[in-house]
C-alpha cells in the first residue's frame, strides 16, 4: 500500500472543490478511486463552522465587566436626570 503525503491529499480535495468526480481524480493522479473516496471526507472534517457572531453572540468576561460599567453609568444619567 502507497502512503501519500498531505500536499497529495490536499491537491485531491482541491480537485473535488473544482468539481471533479472520482473517477477523473484517480486518473489525474494514478490512484485508485477508493483511495480518492477515502480521502473526500477529509475535505468535510476541514470545513468546521464558524463560531456565532453578531446579536446572538454570548460575552467573554471582560465584555461583561464593560457591559457592567456602561449600565451603571446610564442609570447614573437617568438617576440625576430625574
Amino acid at each position: 500500500m502507497l502512503i501519500y503525503s498531505n500536499e497529495r491529499r490536499l491537491e485531491v480535495l482541491k480537485a473535488y472543490a473544482a468539481g471533479l468526480t472520482t473517477w477523473e481524480i484517480a486518473l489525474q493522479f494514478q490512484c485508485s478511486e477508493s483511495w480518492v473516496r477515502q480521502v473526500k471526507p477529509e475535505l468535510r472534517d476541514q470545513e468546521k463552522p464558524a463560531p456565532p457572531s453578531g446579536v446572538n453572540e454570548f460575552p467573554s468576561g471582560l465584555q461583561w465587566q464593560i457591559v457592567f460599567k456602561l449600565q451603571s453609568q446610564i442609570n447614573r444619567i437617568s438617576l440625576c436626570r430625574n
